[in-house]
């Protein structure tokens, strides 16, 4: 069998699953739309009605997904379904961010003036765009996006409790799996909720948090106290803190598909991965510090990937392009294959 006839089969074995969660009567459109995503580089329904060859009206399409006959939640269940038959692994990684979508018409939906923290160049702190929140699972060459919900103007606006809705819908058919955050959802309301139903959170702690121990078991035969039992116990220090057990774990990273020199054959994934061992005996109380990691990247593909920086809450940026890879970032002394390079960024 051909190669491409090994795409067409495996296309339609992977569309066919994805049909048993859309109605029977949008079957038809709803596979032309997905042929017409496959297809196009952006996003937008109106991009993907122009490239498919319509046997509809075009308001056809835009009536399925305004009048939500398509249900989007069992569609992102079943996607994730046929995802977890590739994915070898037991348990189950989620990663879940926010991210800003630019628009030109005050008028969008959800579109307001909000806080651009990237800091990218030529660009204002502040952009008149939509705020999404996507939750995706990470595979072996990258993180597949399941579900998106977009952040309204009114009613719902925390992205806290948006966010926990994303997860909890999910938590039935990954249970007991891992959530990687940023430090801005490390937060009691968006942490216990999830950790009470078997899931595990990875993030960085924020700055402000408190850590308290569990409250001290209450004697049944002693008298009783008025007010409401304790939620806290004893506030933890930063010495009690640093004197805690040290685990040391290695994490695989996933990196992009890199190829050989002269572009023939594509490399595993083993080599163009990455493994960074951090432990936590040598970490302080604001970052952790970690020896210089095995790099194998290709020369010729350009692909970034991002460390914690020892001693301070920043990042370093570890960049190839072109041949030459170097590290840049506050650190004093970076280290590659290649040999060691220091870039100090400039101030302001």
């Amino acid at each position: 069998m051909t190669f491409a006839a090994q795409v067409c089969l495996l296309l339609s074995e992977w569309i066919t699953f994805l049909l048993e969660a859309v109605p029977a009567r949008s079957r038809c459109t709803f596979i032309e739309l997905l042929c017409g995503c496959l297809m196009s580089q952006d996003g937008w329904v109106t991009r993907v009605i122009s490239i498919i060859d319509r046997k509809c009206h075009w308001t056809t399409y835009f009536k399925m997904l305004e009048r939500g006959s398509l249900k989007t939640q069992a569609l992102a269940h079943q996607l994730l379904r046929l995802v977890l038959r590739f994915c070898p692994d037991r348990i189950a990684t989620l990663a879940l961010d926010d991210t800003l979508v630019m628009r030109w018409s005050a008028s969008a939906p959800g579109a307001a003036i909000r806080h651009e923290h990237s800091r990218k160049p030529n660009r204002p702190r502040y952009v008149n765009a939509q705020c999404w929140v996507t939750l995706g699972i990470v595979m072996s060459r990258g993180v597949l996006p399941i579900r998106s919900r977009l952040v309204p103007l009114s009613g719902n606006t925390n992205k806290l409790s948006i966010a926990g809705a994303l997860v909890r819908a999910v938590s039935s058919i990954v249970p007991g799996a891992r959530v990687l955050v940023d430090s801005w959802y490390m937060r009691r309301r968006f942490v216990l909720p999830l950790v009470s139903r078997g899931m595990r959170i990875i993030g960085q702690v924020r700055r402000d948090t408190a850590l308290f121990l569990p409250p001290e078991p209450v004697d049944p035969a002693a008298a009783k106290r008025r007010g409401r039992p304790r939620q806290y116990g004893q506030r933890l220090t930063p010495d009690q803190i640093d004197a805690l057990a040290v685990e040391r774990h290695c994490l695989k990273l996933y990196a992009p598909l890199s190829w050989s020199s002269d572009f023939s054959r594509p490399l595993s994934h083993a080599r163009s991965g990455m493994r960074s061992s951090i432990p936590r005996s040598s970490a302080g109380r604001n970052g952790a510090s970690c020896s210089p990691p095995k790099l194998s990247w290709c020369p010729r593909k350009s692909c970034s990937s991002t460390l914690r920086a020892g001693g301070s809450n920043r990042y370093s940026k570890i960049s190839s392009g072109g041949g030459a890879r170097t590290i840049t970032g506050n650190n004093r002394v970076a280290c590659s294959n290649s040999g060691c390079k220091s870039v100090r960024p400039a101030t302001r």
